[in-house]
């Protein structure tokens, strides 16, 4: 990107040309490329969290701000019609609408929406899969019949009980993970009781909900990945997050500013 020095608050003819350019070679087919990447290993967990290309590109666009004023009104016409052309191309693979959620949010809600339909998309299963069992706990374990399960000694039962010693539920549901989760699986889930997990501000996720259209239930997507290969260290993950919840709530509250997020 080449950076002009204005002096007085001048802003040229080259400049102007400058700008026009950067704007009309906006490399949309790498974003694109991206997106199309993200979305084809969308299944597949990584130990690093996948760039969120919505993020780069907002980047972009305000470093052109800074440098070409004059020109905002064409920089923000081009970030707009690309954040669009971005949630169109998820909604052809998910064959899904999106509402439009006005001038101020383009931004946010397209870069929340790539994170948990592209980039973040196994994380954002494991999170709700995770944060959907530890809060259900006491109802879940009746699934496994705690009161045979208690009386289990194989290896896995024993191990958990001595692991979560403060939570024998939570112990037994791990044991017990694939049948738990099978039975999850088999339930209908809402969007919104997705969304709420996945977001803290649950004013937010009520809007994205609201604003999705899908033709089949988002759920099942989850529920065709689950299905796959990746399953093993899907569920390897879910156990480790309910394995955080767990260190989390028998931290003494003195401790808890200690541990990071």
């Amino acid at each position: 990107m080449n950076h002009l020095a204005f002096t007085s608050g001048d802003y040229n003819i080259e400049a102007e040309n400058n700008c026009a350019s950067l704007l009309s070679n906006f490399n949309s087919n790498y974003i694109y490329d991206v997106l199309n990447f993200a979305l084809s290993v969308k299944d597949i967990p990584s130990i690093q969290e996948r760039p969120n290309i919505v993020a780069a590109s907002e980047l972009t666009f305000k470093q052109l701000y800074e440098e070409y004023p004059a020109d905002r009104d064409n920089i923000f016409e081009v970030r707009r019609e690309t954040f669009k052309e971005i949630l169109s191309k998820l909604g052809y693979f998910y064959k899904a609408t999106f509402a439009d959620p006005g001038e101020e949010l383009w931004y946010r809600f397209t870069k929340d929406i790539y994170y948990f339909l592209a980039c973040g998309y196994v994380r954002c299963l494991i999170k709700f899969m995770a944060s959907h069992i530890y809060a259900n706990r006491k109802e879940l374990v009746q699934i496994v019949n705690p009161a045979e399960a208690k009386k289990s000694k194989d290896s896995a039962t024993t191990y958990y009980k001595k692991r979560f010693s403060n939570d024998e539920d939570l112990a037994l549901i791990i044991a017990n993970i694939d049948v738990v989760i099978d039975v999850i699986l088999g339930q209908d889930i809402e969007l919104i009781d997705i969304l709420k997990y996945i977001f803290i501000d649950e004013n937010w996720a009520i809007l994205l909900a609201n604003s999705f259209q899908f033709e089949v239930p988002f759920y099942d997507f989850y529920k065709e990945t689950m299905k796959g290969l990746n399953r093993p260290t899907i569920v390897s993950n879910i156990m480790l997050q309910l394995q955080s919840h767990y260190s989390m709530s028998n931290t003494p509250v003195d401790n808890i500013s200690d541990i990071g997020d």
